[in-house]
């Protein structure tokens, strides 16, 4: 039986830890943990990653559904998430991948590495290139680089923008795509879309996420648009995610990539339960590594 790991550092009070902590204990055998039950000990030769004084190595798989808390430090953190995956263990979703994801520019480059349809972007420092990014992208959404829930996200004109960026000392520029048919969410697991709801903002207002009020019904998405939802997952490196496109006559665009996406709005629309896809995605990649192992050791 697998012994899985599930990161928490709010395990009563958040919905979606719950999930998955639920069914990781019916894949295995779960344990919830917090992110200051990791520490990293090097002695005699041997650099290892403990959790809770064992051995991280006791355990087959470790779930990150919310990896940073309030106490401890987060960077202390990250960096022991990222030596235990160094090490060999199985973390879903990884920490790199999830720190591109936060990271709205490194998720821009790499949607735009891989040749994905999405909006211009500008990231700009000074004036100069304020007023050249204006110049570019025409109508402009203004949004944090580091950010989710549509907190900080707003159309801007140029002296709003000039604001903001002596508030901020850098701004994240995304061309406004307008004429969209649908807005979806897309849930990928894997290497498929397992649910897509599409949202509506409320009067008033532009950004569609549901924190900020938004309406939402259940649709399937087409072939084209959840491969590129799919595509736009692996390009960030995540095991599962959350995508926004936005689906016009001309094809999807790809606004974000959720490394931490809220499910449990899918799940009150459509029925459908993430928790356990993400717990069987995360389970296949031990099974494939012990598989491989024993390849080698044929």
């Amino acid at each position: 039986m697998d012994r899985i790991g599930v990161i928490s550092a709010y395990p009563h009070d958040d919905w979606h830890a719950r999930r998955i902590v639920e069914a990781a204990a019916r894949a295995g055998e779960a344990d919830v943990l917090a992110p200051c039950d990791f520490s990293a000990e090097l002695a005699g030769g041997r650099a290892r990653i403990r959790v809770r004084g064992r051995d991280a190595a006791e355990w087959d798989l470790f779930l990150t559904p919310r990896a940073i808390g309030d106490d401890g430090d987060a960077d202390v953190q990250l960096e022991l998430y990222r030596l235990l995956a160094r090490a060999g263990a199985v973390v879903c979703n990884d920490v790199d991948a999830l720190l591109v994801a936060i990271d709205k520019l490194r998720t821009s480059w790499e949607l735009a590495q891989a040749k994905l349809p999405t909006p211009d972007v500008r990231v700009v420092q000074t004036p100069g290139e304020l007023a050249a990014a204006f110049a570019a992208l025409g109508q402009v959404v203004a949004k944090p680089v580091y950010g989710s829930l549509g907190i900080g996200v707003e159309r801007v004109d140029q002296a709003r923008a000039a604001a903001l960026l002596a508030e901020r000392g850098a701004l994240y520029l995304q061309k406004f795509v307008g004429g969209a048919r649908l807005d979806v969410r897309a849930f990928v697991v894997g290497d498929r879309v397992e649910a897509a709801v599409a949202r509506q903002a409320r009067d008033g207002d532009f950004r569609t996420n549901a924190h900020q009020g938004a309406h939402a019904r259940a649709v399937t998405l087409d072939g084209d648009a959840a491969a590129i939802a799919v595509a736009a997952t692996r390009a960030v490196g995540l095991d599962y995610s959350g995508v926004d496109l936005l689906v016009r006559d001309d094809g999807p665009t790809v606004l974000e990539v959720n490394g931490t996406p809220s499910f449990r709005g899918i799940y009150e629309i459509t029925g459908r339960d993430m928790a356990p896809l993400i717990v069987a995605q995360a389970t296949k990649r031990i099974h494939r590594r012990r598989q491989n192992e024993w390849r080698k050791a044929e």
